[in-house]
């Protein structure tokens, strides 16, 4: 084995294989490493080096309908909008439980659906409810003026994250 290859051998029968070329980590695994990464997940792939590397923004991911929303949607969210791309892993299309005529997307990553995630929630003319999970809190984002009741959609999606305390974000003051 050459000064760029490694590999792990587990319980199971597993076995990892780690081969760097430049600037790229190709890791391949066996049947028997299934039940280290968790349900659904695994490790094989290449991983790049390139720190530069960024997530999609929303828009790219389908969540959101321009750059132009995209960039009101950044100005809402703040400091946070970095949380709702963590959380963008993986999207699922949403119940609209308030009448809204809006799309709701839930976010979250494999594996932490019932501890991190983010919901969006866009309508017809452009308003925007969202909230993502940020540590012990769930902080509440809104375009809308008369935005201090929440969202019965909203409201369902914070259900999942017992022990998180709800917090109504006002662009104007945030606290981080």
């Amino acid at each position: 084995m050459g000064h760029n290859q490694a590999v792990f051998v587990g319980e199971n029968g597993c076995v990892i294989s780690f081969v760097l070329q430049g600037d790229i980590l190709e890791i391949t695994t066996s049947e028997g490493c299934m039940w280290y990464a968790g349900v659904g997940v695994h490790f094989d792939g290449k991983y790049h080096s390139d720190v530069g590397i960024l997530e999609p923004s929303l828009s790219e991911k389908g969540i959101l309908g321009s750059n132009l929303q995209e960039e009101a949607f950044r100005e809402l969210t703040g400091l946070a909008y970095p949380l709702f791309l963590e959380n963008a892993h993986l999207v699922f299309t949403g119940e609209d439980l308030d009448g809204f005529g809006a799309t709701v997307y839930e976010l979250g990553i494999r594996g932490l659906l019932g501890f991190m995630g983010a919901i969006v929630m866009v309508g017809q003319d452009g308003e925007v409810w969202a909230a993502v999970t940020d540590g012990d809190l769930v902080k509440y984002f809104t375009s809308e003026v008369a935005g201090l009741e929440l969202p019965q959609t909203v409201k369902a999606w914070c259900n999942r994250f017992t022990g998180k305390d709800l917090v109504f974000m006002d662009r104007d003051s945030f606290e981080y």
